[in-house]
Parts: C-alpha cells; structure tokens; sequence
C-alpha cells in the first residue's frame, strides 16, 4: 500500500489504543529495536584529574571570571605549554 496523509476522516476511524491494546503490542518483523549505552560515550582523550595547589587570590580570580574557569585555566595552560 503507498503512504497518504491521513484525511480527516481517516483520522477519526482510527480507535485510541487501550491499555490492554498496549500490553499486547509487539514489534513488527523488520524494527531494529534502538539500544543505548549507558552514560556518556568513552572520550577519545579523556581528562585526568589532578590535585594543584595554587594562590588563593588566583583561584578566587578564575572563579569569578564565571561558568567555564575549569576550562579557561585548561586552555591558558595547553597555550602555555604547547610543544
């Protein structure tokens, strides 16, 4: 059968499913059910977490520089100490 948008006519022949409707559905023949991992997918350079002791004031800085200093001080490092 070809695909049609459904009239409106067509629409309201169709019954609402029941919950008894619904506990008896299985998948059709041909539907790859979709399986997801868990979680967030492996990195592929993965961030190590290290201890660091740094000036207060420093600190306080970065931190008041908003959302993002983690990533800021990363970046300000990976600049500093590229090869």
């Amino acid at each position: 059968m070809d695909s049609h948008e459904i009239t409106a006519e067509e629409y309201d022949e169709i019954p609402e499913l029941t919950d008894e409707m619904m506990s008896r559905a299985v998948p059709g023949d041909g539907v790859e059910l979709l399986k997801r991992g868990r979680g967030r997918p492996p990195s592929d350079s993965p961030k190590r977490q290290v201890t660091l002791r740094l000036d207060g004031d420093l600190v306080e800085a970065m931190r008041a520089s908003g959302p993002g200093w983690q990533t800021r001080a990363n970046d300000a490092l990976r600049k500093r100490f590229k090869a």
